[in-house]
């Protein structure tokens, strides 16, 4: 029996299937399906390997809707078709009518969509960062149980959504498409007045439930953090995830050392509390003690910081071994690299693989995007980009040091060349009465930059190693 044929999940299911804004490419593809099961001959057809998603965990959530029974089968027009799984032999189609998409914003945390079922019911289902959805939810729902439920994933190291929805009655969705055509045809603060309609009927949802997805780590990405660390850069993980979330992780990865004394700085908003804290880090950090600082920021303490306390924060997360932002807006991050810019005693470098990261990846001073599922919006607007995680190690420990020494040694030699040719011709001069001849042959002058210059540097720019690649990644 299929698990969405209990009616307790069906529902949060049916949201799951139908609150996203992946498309169901087109296929030409004709698979035989003969003695399959009907799930098995659905799933066989390739609708899966078909889900188009700007999000890997949108995609990840139809796949195992699939998986389960519930088969998002594309849109056509506006209208919705979800594939029911009754049994091996039966299945139905069911028809939603797509009215809205509010589409997802990292100021809301949370994306929501308008839908009309076959009943000509009208539902408003929405998923989304559960500090943004709970709130959000009527009292009588377990909101409690729920996010005690998503922090026990979160300390897993799971990447959790909360999902709700609401039902819409005629008038309170003709009242919101009004205000939504009226926000929409603004010239100024379009955006703003579009947020604002979306929160006034973005209340009083009935909680479904919660979701939790694996992000596993790229190959390699410790050793990489680890030979980074060691090769003397400073490492700050910047993202959006839950403390508890980006914590897990952090320990998986070796960002943060088993043994190290972590400090946090949770939902701090006064000044006063701010700076006896910072100061209390910065107490631990210089007196006699082995082991290593850490530091973890929530994005409400880090708006504070950058606004109350800049400075003094700067200095006391750069004297950390590591040092890691949760909760954190594109903004955010982009003012952060933009903090560490300011204090002209540091150069930064942003790595980033997803959209949320470009605007951190054009304010550093060499923004790096990882090319991936998460799209290659970072990798397009980067000065560099690569594949995988564990190709920064040699990017920067290996060509960056080749770069850094091949390109000091290049302005020595233009200004050493420089030094000598107008030397001559000033030595020269003495001896020949100021008469402005020119001591070289006009034809030396045209092929010195472009033949014995430029060979002679081409060859050593290019077998200038003083280190091994291998003596380098160690």
């Amino acid at each position: 029996k299929s698990i969405i044929a209990q009616a307790d999940v069906q529902v949060l299911f049916e949201a799951l299937a139908l609150c996203h804004t992946v498309e169901v490419m087109s296929s030409s593809d004709d698979k035989s399906t003969e003695g399959q099961s009907i799930k098995d001959s659905l799933v066989a057809t390739g609708i899966i390997d078909r889900y188009q998603a700007s999000s890997p965990d949108e995609k990840a959530i139809l796949e195992g809707c699939a998986k389960l029974g519930l088969i998002f089968e594309g849109t056509d027009n506006n209208s919705m078709r979800l594939s029911r799984i009754l049994n091996d032999q039966n299945y139905d189609v069911v028809q939603y009518e797509r009215l809205h998409v509010l589409e997802f914003s990292s100021e809301r945390k949370r994306m929501s969509i308008i839908i009309r079922d076959e009943m000509g019911i009208i539902w408003l289902y929405s998923k989304g960062a559960e500090a943004s959805i709970l709130p959000r939810c009527k009292p009588t729902s377990p909101t409690t149980k729920t996010d005690v439920q998503i922090t026990q994933y979160a300390k897993e190291g799971l990447r959790t959504l909360a999902v709700a929805r609401r039902r819409l009655t005629e008038d309170e969705y003709v009242t919101f498409v009004a205000s939504y055509k009226e926000a929409s045809i603004q010239l100024t603060d379009r955006k703003e007045l579009l947020a604002l309609c979306y929160e006034t009927i973005e209340v009083d949802f009935d909680l479904l439930g919660a979701t939790a997805l694996e992000d596993a780590l790229q190959d390699e990405v410790d050793k990489t953090l680890i030979a980074l660390q060691e090769a003397g850069l400073k490492i700050w993980v910047l993202t959006g995830d839950k403390v508890e979330t980006a914590l897990s992780i952090g320990r998986a990865c070796k960002h943060i050392p088993e043994i190290a004394e972590v400090h946090f700085l949770i939902n701090i908003t006064v000044c006063e509390a701010l700076q006896k804290r910072l100061n209390q880090i910065e107490l631990g950090i210089t007196s006699a003690t082995s082991k290593p600082t850490c530091l973890v920021i929530d994005g409400i303490t880090v708006s504070a910081l950058l606004t109350q306390l800049p400075k003094q924060f700067t200095d006391v997360a750069l004297k950390c071994k590591a040092v890691l932002c949760c909760r954190l807006s594109p903004l955010q991050k982009s003012e952060i690299v933009m903090l560490i810019k300011k204090s002209g005693q540091h150069i930064t470098a942003a790595i980033g693989d997803g959209a949320n990261d470009v605007s951190m990846i054009q304010e550093a001073h060499i923004g790096i995007g990882i090319s991936g599922v998460e799209g290659k919006q970072a990798a397009r607007s980067a000065d560099y980009a690569i594949a995988k995680f564990f190709m920064l190690q040699r990017l920067l420990l290996v060509h960056g040091h080749y770069n850094n020494e091949r390109l000091a040694f290049m302005v020595l030699f233009y200004c050493y060349k420089n030094i000598i040719i107008t030397g001559c011709m000033a030595l020269f001069q003495v001896y020949d009465l100021y008469s402005a001849t020119s001591v070289y042959n006009e034809l030396f002058l045209w092929l010195f930059d472009i033949i014995y210059i430029s060979f002679s540097f081409t060859y050593l720019a290019m077998s200038d190693k003083r280190y091994s690649e291998s003596t380098l990644l160690r």
